[in-house]
């Protein structure tokens, strides 16, 4: 389980069955790379708020097949985010926007 990030082996199946194999082995390693290691306190507070929103919705979406994905509540959060001044996380951050938007458009169809 560690390996696919907390999500079981029959779970990854299911994800597969519903069309989100890719989406679901994207979101693991993206996971897998890791935060950035940000120093400046005010950039760690608000990262410390909004990167587990996303986290959470994310893996919300994945687990439940009834759930609904709000990709634009979660893109704004990660565009706020965005616009702090610190390069390594703005980076994370636009991996983690882009996966959302694919996320966000799977969603939806």
């Amino acid at each position: 389980m560690k390996i696919n990030n907390g999500f079981k082996p029959g779970q990854i199946e299911a994800f597969k069955r519903r069309g989100l194999g890719e989406l679901v082995e994207k979101w693991i390693d993206l996971v897998r790379q890791g935060q950035p290691n940000i120093r400046n306190p005010s950039v760690i507070n608000k990262g410390k708020e909004v990167i587990p929103v996303v986290y959470s919705a994310v893996e919300g979406y994945f687990r439940s097949e009834n759930k609904k994905f709000d990709g634009e509540y979660i893109l704004r959060l990660l565009k706020e985010l965005k616009s702090l001044p610190e390069d390594e996380l703005q980076h994370y951050i636009s991996k983690v926007e882009m996966f959302i938007i694919e996320l966000n458009r799977a969603a939806k169809s």
